[in-house]
């Protein structure tokens, strides 16, 4: 989660220029993806994936720019009149924008499979899911791709708009301040090191 955070961080250039919600959404993809797949998941993809644009352009992007990109395709999916007036031509993929997001999916799906089957992490969630009965190995992937592309999106929801409020209130803000810099979890130099279970759960304030 650090390693996530610190390179996100370390890109930024311009303050003023930032995209919360991207930056978080970014960090808690990593995450994420690190727990699902594995630690080394990003040594086992490749450097970019094609995807399919609504103009009908290919555009090469980053897994998880990739998975990003395909929330939002999903959410304008769900939005387009088409899925309540003919849910065939849903249902059945028979159309643009679901046929698009269709072969996006499957493109994904196989990178998935790719990733998983790759990965030397025996503790990863793809890695337990294979020790599980009654479900087939589509329906897993399925369920991988579902917590990831869903759970990082809550995540981020949630992450920006607690941040929101707390910009909002300064005096909340400076007792959460005071709070971490108590617990040595304010400077970069003691951060690593006081970062763990007993510290998170002594951050009364932080937690209540």
């Amino acid at each position: 989660m650090i390693e996530n955070c610190e390179k996100a961080l370390g890109n930024i250039k311009n303050l003023e220029d930032v995209d919360l919600m991207k930056l978080i959404s970014t960090i808690s993809i990593g995450v994420l993806a690190e727990i699902l797949f594995g630690y080394d998941w990003k040594q086992n993809s490749k450097s970019t994936y094609p995807f399919e644009n609504g103009n009908g352009e290919v555009e090469e992007l980053e897994l998880m720019d990739f998975m990003a990109k395909l929330v939002l395709s999903y959410t304008d999916e769900y939005l387009n009149p088409i899925a309540s007036l003919v849910p065939t031509l849903a249902k059945y993929n028979l159309i643009n924008p679901f046929k698009r997001n269709n072969r996006n999916y499957k493109c994904l799906k196989k990178t998935i499979i790719d990733i998983a089957d790759k990965s030397k992490d025996t503790n990863s969630v793809a890695n337990k899911l294979r020790e599980c009965e009654g479900l087939t190995d589509d329906e897993k992937v399925d369920d991988l791709i579902l917590l990831i592309m869903a759970g990082h999106d809550t995540t981020a929801h949630s992450i920006v708009s607690c941040l929101y409020f707390v910009s909002k209130s300064p005096e909340f803000y400076e007792q959460l301040r005071e709070e971490l810099e108590s617990n040595e979890l304010r400077s970069k130099a003691t951060f690593k090191d006081n970062l763990n279970l007993d510290s998170l759960q002594d951050l009364n304030y932080l937690s209540c």
